[in-house]
């Protein structure tokens, strides 16, 4: 994936990378992990299986919104898996290369 991503609070850019390198949450990660591979404890494969999955729906709001930026306050439940606080201030940007 060569989708870049970047994450803001107002002006204030909290993340500006590659969107596979995201922070995302562990209990989402551990959940999908449990559902895809019954590993509670997921080796270093596994996560980056998961990742790329939890990252995947993302890119698939993007896609179905057929917008570059969205407000995390429209899509609480989507965003939630990424691993910043008061999500509902933050917006995403998608930059396609």
């Amino acid at each position: 994936m060569k989708e870049r991503v970047i994450v803001r609070r107002g002006d204030y850019v909290l993340y500006d990378g590659n969107i596979l390198n995201l922070p995302l949450k562990d209990k989402f990660i551990i959940e999908l992990s449990i559902v895809i591979f019954d590993d509670d404890d997921p080796c270093i494969i596994h996560q980056s299986y998961v990742i790329k999955e939890l990252v995947s729906k993302l890119l698939e709001l993007f896609n179905s919104q057929e917008k570059k930026l969205l407000h995390a306050i429209d899509f609480k439940e989507e965003f939630n898996v990424v691993d910043f606080s008061d999500i509902s201030s933050l917006t995403f940007e998608l930059v396609v290369k």
